[in-house]
C-alpha cells in the first residue's frame, strides 16, 4: 500500500466525486468522505524511515486514527500547543530541520525554511475555469476522451494499493519537482514574491497540489503551461528546458517543459487506460 499524499483526507465539498465525461459533470447522489481522524501531516513525513531518518521520525507524534480523534486532540505536523506525554516534544520544534534529500541541488540555498523541491499531484480537478474540461476537452490538446473519475495521480488522501495502478508504475508520475519555495517563482525564474507564507515546509499537509484548482499568483499559468510557469501551481524546476520527474517504479526521467499535453496527461494518470511515452 502507497502512503497517504496527506492526512487527514479532504472531507468537504469540493471532494464529492466527479464522475462522467466532459462536459457533463454529475454529483448527483454523491456525498463528502468522512474525516478519518487523522492530524496533518504530509507523505514526506511518512517516508523519512525509508530515507534513512527513522530517528526523526521516531520524534514525530503522529497521533490519530480510525478513532476519529477530536481535532483538539490531534498532533498536527505544526503542534506546539500540548506537547505528547509520552515523547515530551512539540512536532513544530521536531520539523524544523532542513532535509538535504528533499532538496534540488540546482536551487539557491534557503537555510532555514525546512522547505522541500518535491510535491506531489493527487488529481486534476475536471471542473473550474481552469480544469481539464475546461481548458482541455474538445479543444484539440487531448487526443483521448478519459472519464472524469479517472484523472487521479498515484498517491490520494485515501489508501491506494499498487494493484490500482492499471496503466503501469513505470509510466505513471509519482512525485513531481516544485523547486524554489518558499519563494514563488513565475516564468523565466522571475520572482513573484519573496515569501508566500504557507505551502511550502516538507511536513506542511498543504504542499500537495490538485492540477486546474485555479490560480493564485499568477493568472498566466493555465493547466496547458504544464511546468516552468509557476512553482506554487504546476511543476516547476530550475533546469534548463524542463524537470526531472519521479516514476512509481522509483525512476526518475527529465521531462521537457514543452511536452505534449496529452503524453504528460496520460503519465500522469494511474488508470485512465491512457499509456504514455515519453
Amino acid at each position: 500500500q502507497l502512503p497517504y499524499a496527506f492526512t487527514p483526507n479532504f472531507s468537504g465539498n469540493a471532494a464529492v466525486p466527479y464522475v462522467g465525461t466532459c462536459p457533463a459533470i454529475s454529483q448527483a447522489g454523491q456525498s463528502a468522505p468522512v474525516d478519518n481522524g487523522l492530524p496533518q501531516h504530509f507523505v514526506l513525513t511518512y517516508i523519512l524511515p525509508y530515507l534513512e531518518l527513522q530517528p526523526l521520525y521516531d520524534k514525530i507524534d503522529t497521533t490519530g486514527g480510525t478513532g476519529l480523534l477530536p481535532v483538539t486532540l490531534r498532533q498536527n505536523w505544526n503542534q506546539s500547543i500540548t506537547p505528547s506525554p509520552t515523547l515530551h516534544t512539540f512536532n513544530n520544534d521536531v520539523v524544523k530541520v532542513d532535509i538535504p534529500d528533499f532538496l534540488c541541488p540546482s536551487v539557491e540555498a534557503r537555510p532555514g525554511t525546512y522547505t522541500t523541491d518535491y510535491y506531489t499531484m493527487v488529481a486534476i480537478r475536471p471542473d473550474t475555469p481552469y480544469g481539464y474540461c475546461a481548458v482541455i476537452a474538445g479543444t484539440g490538446l487531448e487526443r483521448q476522451k478519459r472519464q472524469v473519475e479517472r484523472l487521479k495521480g498515484l498517491l490520494q488522501d485515501t489508501p491506494t494499493t499498487l494493484k490500482k495502478c492499471t496503466d503501469g508504475l513505470s509510466k505513471t508520475f509519482l512525485f513531481f519537482e516544485s523547486a524554489g519555495r518558499p519563494i514563488n517563482f513565475g516564468p523565466n525564474k522571475r520572482i513573484i514574491s519573496q515569501n508566500i507564507g504557507t505551502g511550502y515546509q516538507w511536513a506542511d499537509m498543504n504542499v500537495y497540489a490538485v492540477w486546474g484548482n485555479g490560480v493564485s499568483s499568477d493568472p498566466a499559468c493555465p493547466i496547458t503551461t504544464v511546468m516552468n510557469c509557476d512553482n506554487y501551481q504546476a511543476p516547476y524546476s530550475f533546469h534548463t528546458g524542463g524537470g526531472n520527474e519521479l516514476f512509481g517504479d522509483g525512476s526518475v526521467a527529465f521531462v521537457n517543459e514543452n511536452v505534449d499535453l496529452d503524453v504528460f496527461i496520460s503519465l500522469y494518470t494511474r488508470a485512465a487506460d491512457d499509456i504514455g511515452s515519453l
